[in-house]
C-alpha cells in the first residue's frame, strides 16, 4: 500500500535553504555511466557539464538573493562549486550500529533542524536527491525534492532510464506537488 509521501517542487520557495547532494567528480566518471555506450559517454559529459554550469549560475543567483546553501559530499565538491555552499556536511548515508537501514548523518540533521524548509537538489534526482529528502523527512525535517533542471540532474543523463515516478513506485512513495501558501512563490 502506498502511504508514505514526499513533496517535489520545481521552483525555489523564498523561505527555503538548498541542500546540494553528491556534487562530486567521482559521480561523473565513466564507471557511473556504464549503461551508456562508450561513444555516447563523451557527449553525455558535455551535456552534464552544461547543466552543471547552469546550476552553478542559478545557485550564485539564489545565494545573492539571500538563500543559504549547504552541501553534503564524500570527497570534495566539483571545482566550479567550491565556495558556493555556506557549509559542507559529511556524506549523507549513515548507518547506526544496531539499527537497520540508512539514516541521515547526525551532523546534517543537526545543521538543518532549525531551517523551516529544505530544498534538496544535486546528483542524481531519482537516486540520492530522493533518498536524502526521504531521510530528512524521517528525521523530522521539512524537505522537498528539487525537480527544476537547474537544481537537480536526472539519471537519464548517464544512461539510466529510471524516472522519478518509477522510483516512487519502487519505494512505495506518493510524490505530491508542493503547494505553498498564497503569495509564497519565487523563481
Amino acid at each position: 500500500m502506498l502511504g508514505k509521501y514526499i513533496y517535489k517542487c520545481a521552483y525555489v520557495p523564498p523561505n527555503a535553504v538548498i541542500l546540494l547532494v553528491d556534487l562530486e567528480e567521482q559521480y561523473l566518471d565513466r564507471q557511473e555511466m556504464g549503461q551508456l555506450p562508450a561513444q555516447d559517454q563523451a557527449a553525455a559529459i558535455v551535456v552534464i557539464r552544461q547543466r552543471l554550469q547552469k546550476m552553478r549560475e542559478r545557485l550564485l543567483m539564489l545565494k545573492a538573493q539571500g538563500h543559504r546553501i549547504y552541501a553534503t559530499v564524500e570527497t570534495e565538491l566539483i571545482g566550479d562549486f567550491r565556495g558556493i555552499p555556506d557549509a559542507v556536511f559529511p556524506p549523507w548515508p549513515y548507518f547506526l550500529p544496531g539499527r537497520a537501514g540508512r539514516q541521515i548523518h547526525p551532523q546534517i540533521a543537526a545543521g538543518l533542524r532549525q531551517e523551516l524548509l529544505v530544498l534538496v537538489g544535486g546528483l542524481w534526482l531519482e537516486r540520492c536527491v530522493l533518498s536524502v529528502t526521504c531521510l530528512l523527512k524521517k528525521a523530522g525535517i521539512r524537505a522537498l525534492v528539487a525537480t527544476a533542471k537547474d537544481l537537480s540532474l536526472e539519471v537519464a543523463l548517464i544512461g539510466d532510464h529510471w524516472n522519478l515516478a518509477q522510483e516512487a513506485v519502487r519505494r512505495r512513495l506518493v510524490i505530491r506537488e508542493y503547494l505553498p501558501p498564497v503569495g509564497d512563490r519565487s523563481a
